[in-house]
């Protein structure tokens, strides 16, 4: 049982002894029950600065994160639209039948990629042979492609990199009638996103389109 400022100012109810209001305020004994940090005192600026800061760190992280799933969500993205492209293409060519090739160019480094056509015309003669880019296709925001590699269509694709301005250095898949294709794979990527890449590969005999 404490006292406050000697005894002073005491109250005795049911046998407790309590200081009388006020008398703490008047004797300011640290052990007295009411000597306590007033609710009103408020935060001090070190710690609204503190709290400003974590407030910062917190959000940081927060856009930090969001981005990385947005460019993930990008990439992903990407890949299975040329996926579909790339299956379209092939149905394409097996519903028109021969001799028409459809196939799609990509180039490293690029986040577009182009659709083209294979016309041979007179199949008796390669001097009428045409390829011409149907209409070009940008991929989401922030991917490019990273790497492209396809095996040479005979006397299609090297047709195909003369005639497309621009094409010389591109890689080329080609589906046909019978349901064949170039073999070769192409990966995505990021810039943003260090070391992450998305791959696709297309097998030869059977065209399958597939996410490696």
């Amino acid at each position: 049982m404490r006292e406050c400022a000697n005894g002073s100012g005491l109250a005795v109810e049911a046998g407790v002894r309590e200081p009388f209001p006020g008398a703490c305020e008047i004797h300011g004994r640290a052990g007295c029950p009411c000597s306590r940090r007033s609710d009103d005192d408020g935060f001090t600026l070190v710690e609204l600065l503190v709290g400003m800061m974590l407030l910062v760190v917190l959000l940081g992280l927060g856009v930090f994160a969001l981005r990385q799933f947005w460019l993930n969500h990008s990439l992903h993205g990407a890949r299975s639209e040329v996926v579909t492209q790339l299956r379209q293409i092939q149905q394409r060519s097996v519903s028109e039948s021969h001799p028409l090739v459809y196939g799609v160019r990509f180039r490293a480094g690029s986040s577009t990629y182009g659709l083209v056509k294979f016309n041979p015309q007179d199949t008796a003669t390669t001097t009428d042979d045409t390829c011409s880019e149907m209409s070009t296709v940008t991929m989401g925001s922030g991917v490019r492609i990273a790497s492209a590699s396809f095996t040479s269509a005979t006397g299609i694709t090297s047709l195909c990199k003369s005639q497309i301005s621009g094409a010389s250095s591109d890689q080329f898949v080609f589906f046909y009638a019978r349901g064949t294709a170039t073999e070769g794979t192409l990966s995505f990527e990021v810039p943003a996103l260090p070391g992450r890449t998305l791959s696709i590969g297309v097998t030869p005999i059977t065209g399958r389109v597939s996410s490696l």
